[in-house]
């Protein structure tokens, strides 16, 4: 997949005659630029930090040189006069950006940093990737779901992948799905996101809270007196006891639809879901944790009850900091959530379906 649109790499090309372009026709324009989802973005239209700024620097040098590279066919007669200077390569974008080439597509940047110059397909799609997700916009929403894990993790709020794609972004994502979630393929993560979506760690949860749900005191205190030599097992009972009544029929949906949603966002990253697939996927569970709950506290504490659920080692690591994002992002009024109204309209028609026909 190429860039943003779902397509493949030739609605993104750029066809170089004699002395004019050709432009496919999903673009209308040329100039220092992508086409995303049939519109051209200006190189200046993303915003990053750190060593991404540093590599979309030399992207907005590189560019038009990048996409010359790609492979095109189905492209319009259209033309435009090329500019002066149509003719730069990874040597001169790189001095461009004031920074000193090293060969084999590496640029030392003023500050003494490396960065890798991206060409071709590669270029583009992470100028795609770079391009920020609208505030106060159903994506926004939706990504916003996924706040506090992406902010312990580091990574951007306002980035469908939480970070521009480029090799090392898709090596990052990949590591996190083969050491978190045993995905090392497009079709093991579908199978994670068709588990996540119809039993997740909520279907045992509830199954104990049923259980609980029919003991009297002594036999809740010998059940807990026989666990004692299976700390993991007797954590979660306590936490099944502790909360079950409080997130009531809801149980602990929210921790495995907005680990659902965040799989898509690392999928995407990884390069096992295209853009458009990644957002089909999240747009419908984004409604459905809308329907589910009635604010942003009440999604996000429930979902740090079940991450409490899933793992007594991870509650005792870093629960504390987990639950500090959430105090703070409550009370930020420029946090995801207090900057996304819980009522907007997501425009998506259907929720996610949490049980199988």
């Amino acid at each position: 997949m190429v860039g943003g649109g779902g397509g493949d790499g030739s609605r993104h090309g750029i066809r170089r005659g004699q002395s004019k372009f050709e432009k496919c026709d999903i673009c209308n324009c040329l100039e220092v630029g992508i086409c995303h989802h049939g519109e051209v973005v200006p190189a200046s239209a993303a915003t990053s930090s750190s060593i991404e700024s540093q590599i979309l620097q030399i992207l907005a040098s590189t560019l038009l040189w990048a996409a010359l590279g790609l492979s095109v066919t189905a492209c319009t007669t259209k033309t435009v006069t090329p500019p002066p200077d149509a003719d730069v390569g990874p040597a001169t974008a790189c001095r461009g950006s004031g920074g000193t080439y090293l060969g084999k597509m590496q640029c030392q940047l003023a500050n003494g940093s490396v960065v890798p110059i991206l060409a071709g397909a590669e270029a583009v799609r992470a100028r795609a990737s770079s391009i920020v997700v609208a505030p106060q916009s159903p994506h926004s929403w939706a990504l916003a779901t996924t706040a506090i894990i992406f902010q312990a993790n580091g990574d951007r709020h306002d980035l469908l992948a939480g970070a521009i794609v480029t090799t090392v972004g898709v090596e990052k994502g990949r590591r996190l799905l083969s050491r978190w979630w045993d995905v090392n393929n497009r079709d093991e993560l579908l199978r994670i996101l068709t588990w996540l979506q119809f039993e997740g760690h909520r279907s045992s949860f509830e199954a104990l809270a049923r259980q609980v749900d029919v003991m009297n005191e002594q036999q809740l205190l010998a059940v807990k007196a026989e666990l004692s030599t299976n700390p993991e097992e007797l954590h979660k009972l306590e936490v099944v006891t502790k909360h079950h009544r409080v997130v009531g029929r809801n149980g602990i949906a929210a921790w495995d639809l907005v680990r659902y949603i965040a799989l898509c966002r690392w999928g995407y990253l990884a390069g096992y879901l295209s853009e458009q697939e990644a957002w089909d996927h999240i747009m419908p569970a984004a409604l459905r944790l809308q329907e589910m709950f009635g604010s942003w506290q009440e999604l996000q504490s429930d979902y740090l009850i079940g991450r409490e659920f899933w793992s007594t080692e991870q509650t005792q690591a870093n629960g504390d900091r987990f639950r500090v994002i959430y105090d703070q992002f409550i009370e930020d009024p420029g946090s995801p959530w207090n900057v996304n109204p819980w009522k907007m309209n997501l425009g998506v028609s259907e929720p996610l379906p949490l049980t199988a026909n």
